[in-house]
C-alpha cells in the first residue's frame, strides 16, 4: 500500500498495541511530541536529526527494517575508510533485486526533535533512495522500524506535515 493513499490523513502505527491508524488531521494528541517535517515529492517525511553531535537530514521511512546514513554522513561523524570502528553489514537492499555494500557501526546518541535514541546501530550505504530526494548533497540518514520501534507510537500527519512521537 502506498503512503500516497494517506496524504490527507493522519497515519499511526502503534507499536504499543500492535495497531494502525487512520483518522482525519488535527492537533498532536496528548502524549506525543510534535516534530516539523518537510514533505518531498508528495509522501516523503524528511525531518532535522542530530547524530553524536552532527546535524543531518532524516527521511522517515516506515517501510525500512534498518537504519542507514550515507557516506558524507559517515565521513562527518570521523569514521575512515578502513576504520576500525566500522564493520561489515548486510548489504542494502530495497523495492528492487540491487544492493548495495554496507558497513556499520554504533553510535552515542541520535536525536530527532525531542526523542534521544541511545547508542543506535547505523548502517551506511550509499543508497540510490537519497539522490532522487534530494537528500545526497549533504549528511542524511533514513530512519527505519529498528528505532520507530522503540517507541510506542509513530504518526504521520500529512496536512499538518508533522511527525508525531510517543515515546
Amino acid at each position: 500500500m502506498g503512503m500516497n493513499l494517506f496524504t490527507s490523513r493522519r497515519l499511526e502505527l502503534n507499536f504499543a498495541e500492535s495497531s494502525v491508524r487512520n483518522a482525519d488531521s488535527g492537533p498532536t494528541p496528548h502524549g506525543f511530541l510534535a516534530v516539523p517535517a518537510t514533505i518531498v515529492q508528495g509522501s516523503f517525511f524528511v525531518t532535522d536529526v542530530i547524530i553524536d553531535g552532527v546535524k543531518a537530514k532524516a527521511m522517515i521511512d516506515t517501510g525500512a527494517r534498518r537504519t542507514f546514513g550515507n557516506s558524507l554522513l559517515r565521513t562527518a561523524l570521523g569514521f575512515g575508510d578502513n576504520d576500525p570502528r566500522l564493520s561489515i553489514a548486510q548489504p542494502l537492499g530495497g523495492a528492487t533485486t540491487d544492493t548495495t555494500k554496507a558497513v556499520k557501526a554504533q553510535l552515542g546518541s541520535l536525536t530527532l526533535g525531542g526523542q534521544r535514541f541511545e547508542h543506535p546501530v547505523l548502517t551506511f550505504s550509499d543508497a540510490p533512495v537519497l539522490g532522487p530526494l534530494g537528500l545526497s548533497d549533504g549528511p542524511a540518514i533514513v530512519i527505519g522500524l529498528d528505532l520507530l520501534k522503540s517507541l510506542k507510537a509513530v504518526a504521520i500527519d500529512y496536512p499538518r506535515a508533522e511527525l508525531q512521537l510517543k515515546p
